[in-house]
């Protein structure tokens, strides 16, 4: 990659960069926890 398809490719994704870094690299790691959380317990119920 040049330089300038790397600066291209950061002015193209300015505005999600800037999001990362104003809301505290919130990612959806939290919300895939809940997910694997409440596919566990559906199991178990299933299994029970």
């Amino acid at each position: 990659m040049s330089v300038q398809g790397f600066v291209s490719m950061l002015q193209d994704h300015k505005e999600g960069i800037c999001n990362f870094a104003k809301y505290d690299r919130l990612t959806s790691s939290i919300i895939e926890a809940g997910n694997v959380s409440i596919g566990l317990a559906l199991l178990r119920f299933v299994e029970s």
